[in-house]
């Protein structure tokens, strides 16, 4: 589990799957997370402008 390249990474469902996570594991309980959208990330601006969007996403996160 402790891999840095993702790609030889176990994945969360992997891991679960594992002995060890076996007597707190019950998959009636899991949901499943919505995809990130990493969008936001790899936007190329000037602080101002991340000030200004970092706001807008914390603002319309608190509102609903």
């Amino acid at each position: 589990m402790l891999v840095l390249d993702a790609e030889k990474r176990v994945t969360a469902a992997e891991a679960l799957m594992h002995p060890y996570f076996e007597p707190v594991h019950d998959p009636e309980e899991e949901i499943e997370a919505e995809k990130y959208d990493d969008t936001f990330d790899n936007m190329d601006l000037p602080l101002d402008e991340w000030k200004r969007e970092f706001s807008f996403v914390m603002f319309s996160k608190m509102d609903g």
